[in-house]
């Protein structure tokens, strides 16, 4: 019984060495002619991890089951082929990076490799009370150790650093207007919405003020009766209206609900919206035409829509500045993939492994 309790305590000291040690497993994605652009099957498992857990964040309509990720994203795609295809092109872009890290001679600061050793030293603090062996069991869920956390980190690093080099302002491939114009024409939908809420509606206290959730949200009903009525019979003369050729700025005027935005939505399927429904109202406009109208009903609302011709240079005009806050980033972005997917050709994937780390399987890494 000693012995067993010698032997087993060795292994464990073992275990606990060799998860300290470095990365032994197998590379996946590899860069023609070096090898300073691995990428190894733990690196990937942590950045599949922590996509993931952004997917879940991101989309409020994910679910984490067999059923959600296996069901149709579009046709003879599922939800967990679709974003799997994400993670695996942003992790290539990641490997393109590394080599061209190396290749333009670039070098990560020492105040870039203190913040490293600080993020992960607020980790060892905060997640694992200073104890590295705890840090270390919890990184290993994601793939990871400390050592491979820095190694990831530094790759992250160097992604960045290689996309300020060349495309941030003043850099080597820095947009220009004729760029950031093409961009907003290419990706850019621009559309009025009438929004009428035959949904719900919110549940007043004695004295007419809104009452909450226990998590802080306002309490909502059904609506229904003559209240229910009313928003249909709204709903019905706007589309009758359209039907009989009215203007559908008179008919916003008079029926929308919602009337912040009287020059339009401009969207696109490239940028981060909190409500959900964007994303769907999206791919419904894209369907449309121009000045076309389509009605779309979810669990919001309805909301009657006209897709607008693109007006020239509205991503720079202060009336649309709500729309386009993040604008020169996401182009920038864009451009810097394209740049980046141009030379995938030099990479060499291992499919097989990689399918092991698929979304449908791994867990969401949201704490590190």
């Amino acid at each position: 019984m000693k012995i067993f309790k010698i032997i087993a305590a060795t292994l464990v000291c073992l275990a606990l060495l060799a998860s300290c040690t470095g990365d032994s497993s197998d590379v996946v994605i590899s860069y023609d002619g070096t090898t300073s652009a691995d990428i190894s099957a733990n690196m990937y498992n942590y950045w599949a991890s922590t996509s993931k857990a952004n997917f879940i964040y991101s989309y409020t309509d994910i679910k984490d089951t067999e059923e959600f990720w296996q069901s149709e994203y579009e046709d003879g795609k599922t939800y967990a082929q679709y974003l799997d295809s994400l993670v695996l092109e942003d992790i290539k872009t990641t490997a393109v990076c590394l080599s061209l890290y190396n290749e333009m001679r670039l070098s990560l600061t020492d105040s870039q490799r203190e913040a490293i050793d600080k993020n992960i030293d607020g980790y060892l603090s905060e997640y694992a009370g200073g104890n590295k062996n705890t840090l270390n069991r919890a990184l290993s869920a994601y793939g990871a150790n400390m050592t491979i956390l820095r190694e990831i980190k530094e790759a992250e690093a160097k992604r960045t650093l290689v996309y300020d080099f060349l495309f941030s302002e003043g850099g080597e491939k820095a947009l220009s207007a004729e760029d950031y114009e093409k961009y907003y024409q290419d990706n850019y939908y621009h559309f009025q919405i009438i929004y009428i809420n035959n949904k719900y509606e919110y549940v007043l206290d004695d004295k007419g003020n809104y009452t909450t959730n226990a998590d802080g949200t306002y309490v909502t009903r059904a609506l229904s009766g003559d209240a229910l009525d009313k928003k249909n019979q709204s709903i019905k003369n706007v589309t009758d209206g359209i039907e009989a050729g009215e203007d559908f700025d008179s008919l916003f005027n008079t029926y929308s609900e919602q009337k912040t935005y009287a020059n339009g939505y401009y969207f696109t399927a490239s940028d981060s919206y909190a409500n959900a429904v964007f994303y769907k109202l999206i791919a419904d406009i894209a369907e449309t035409e121009i000045g076309e109208t389509v009605v779309s009903e979810y669990d919001s609302g309805t909301y009657i829509m006209k897709r607008l011709p693109l007006d020239e240079n509205a991503w720079n005009q202060s009336i649309n500045k709500d729309f386009f806050n993040s604008f020169k980033t996401l182009a920038a972005n864009a451009a810097f993939r394209v740049f980046c997917a141009e030379q995938f050709d030099a990479l060499t994937i291992d499919a097989e492994l990689i399918s092991k780390y698929s979304v449908s399987k791994i867990k969401a890494n949201d704490l590190f």
